[in-house]
């Protein structure tokens, strides 16, 4: 059984991992990140309204108290993945980060109205099967959601020195 996650040591992470990446993101220029990360990649526009767009999916989760969301969770990981970026895609770099900088700043007071008890039981949602764990639902697109993209990002700025 997995330990229970308490909401301090849950809003702990989400904070020091989300400024990890501001931390990280803000080493590079706004028109810089109209580059690709890799050859024929995603850029890091495309990665930061990725990251934006789950965190939107998981405020409303939150708002509602309930498994809501985007028809696009119906679909396989990389074809939803493949939709989000063309979606955004053609949104300007500047719009993309005041969406990122809202939806953070959204998330975190709703993350703070939930209980280490709601963290911890799928109960507490509607239609969230019973043997989900509503925290680790809202950690693997954020927290874990941060760290996962940062790697990749890393290794674009240590080509471009």
């Amino acid at each position: 059984m997995a330990a229970k996650i308490s909401k301090e040591n849950f809003l702990t992470e989400i904070r020091l991992t989300y400024a990890e990446w501001q931390a990280l993101i803000s080493q590079i220029k706004p028109q810089e990140m109209n580059e690709p990360l890799q050859p024929g990649g995603w850029t890091l526009k495309d990665v930061i309204a990725h990251i934006s767009w789950h965190e939107r999916e998981m405020l409303e989760v939150i708002r509602s108290r309930a498994l809501v969301g985007s028809e696009l969770w119906e679909l396989p990981t990389d074809e939803r993945n493949a939709v989000i970026y063309e979606i955004y895609r053609p949104q300007p770099i500047h719009l993309v980060l005041v969406e990122a900088t809202k939806s953070h700043a959204d998330l975190v007071p709703a993350l703070e109205t939930l209980s280490d008890d709601e963290l911890n039981d799928a109960s507490h949602f509607v239609n969230m099967p019973p043997d989900w764990i509503p925290g680790e639902l809202i950690a693997s697109n954020t927290s874990e959601h941060y760290r996962e993209h940062t790697p990749e990002v890393q290794a674009w700025l240590a080509n471009k020195s």
